[in-house]
């Protein structure tokens, strides 16, 4: 993932908070109406140095431009994990939008998730946690 060195730091993520943060947050569904909810939420420093090397341009700060990457970076690390446990063959994508950090935690502590990895990169963390309905 990101094409750097990755290590599961938990594999039981409570939400703590790891610095400054996108989360993003993808809905998928299945033909029966099945839903599966994934949220990433990425270091800023990994974000702009992974983006910065994708595009071969220095990114200072978090714009439209980084964001909609992370988006797209989301939506094929979420298509790649997902490959696993059979995502892109059973459900179609419905909607990847960014939420707030405060929409995640809200969301971390009211709903119950089926996973949530936290991870390192060495570059900065990210985690992976998905809920299904």
């Amino acid at each position: 993932v990101f094409r750097l060195q990755t290590e599961i730091v938990s594999e039981h993520y409570s939400g703590e908070d790891f610095g400054e943060s996108i989360v993003d947050r993808l809905v998928y569904r299945s033909k029966e109406g099945k839903t599966i909810q994934i949220f990433l939420v990425l270091e800023e420093t990994l974000v702009l140095q992974t983006v910065s090397a994708m595009l071969d341009m220095p990114l200072k700060k978090v714009d439209k431009l980084v964001t909609n990457a992370v988006r797209e970076l989301s939506q094929n690390i979420t298509e790649h994990i997902g490959t696993h446990f059979h995502l892109p063959s059973h459900y179609h994508l419905e909607s990847n939008h960014v939420i707030t950090a405060e929409q995640f935690h809200e969301k971390f502590h009211v709903e119950n998730f089926d996973y949530s990895l936290l991870l390192n990169t060495g570059t900065g963390y990210f985690a992976f946690c998905i809920r299904s309905e």
